[in-house]
């Protein structure tokens, strides 16, 4: 992600990785957003969603490859493009081995 961003500047990796995105809109209704993470790390990732959410909203990923599941936190907010916006996660703890060996 660019420097200077709430992301942080741990090793991060560009990738397309399949995750799905649990929560709820701003009427309490649940959704599930299948998309990829763009961007990952230990501490969270980059994803893009068409569902609406805000900041320091608490949102459920799970990695569609190994199932891991991650509580995580809305932590940015970018560019809408094409009906989805860019969302940065991060995730409650550190989790390096969500992402896989």
């Amino acid at each position: 992600m660019r420097s200077g961003s709430t992301f942080g500047a741990h090793s991060e990796v560009r990738a397309q990785l399949p995750v799905v995105v649990q929560g709820k809109l701003t009427d309490e209704s649940p959704f599930v957003d299948p998309t990829r993470a763009i961007v990952l790390s230990a501490h969270g990732c980059l994803i893009t969603l068409s569902a609406s959410v805000r900041l320091g909203e608490m949102l459920i990923l799970r990695n569609v490859a190994n199932r891991e599941e991650q509580d995580c936190r809305v932590v940015y907010l970018g560019e809408k493009q094409g009906g989805r916006t860019e969302v940065g996660l991060r995730f409650k703890t550190a989790a390096p081995q969500f992402w896989g060996p």
